[in-house]
């Protein structure tokens, strides 16, 4: 196989609050996410939208969704 890219989908890492990019840690210091319940990840509302420290999910914010997942949330806002 031959591949030109591997992109690394794991979660933020097995130490989430010791990441290393500045935009996720500016995120987590300032409160605007909160990792997810298994902390792996970032929270997200059933609409994809982050989930702030206070529990409320955002209006701008919203977790990347991985085009074969599109189709599956279409059919389930349609009902």
């Amino acid at each position: 196989m031959q591949v030109d890219k591997i992109v690394d989908c794991r979660g933020i890492g097995a130490t989430p609050l010791k990441v290393v990019n500045p935009a996720l840690c500016s995120l987590l210091e300032r409160g605007l996410v909160r990792l997810d319940p298994l902390g792996i990840g970032i929270d997200v509302a059933s609409d994809c939208a982050v989930i702030d420290q206070r529990g409320i999910a955002s209006e701008r914010l919203f977790e990347p969704v991985a085009s074969f997942q599109l189709p599956s949330l279409a059919a389930e806002q349609a009902f």
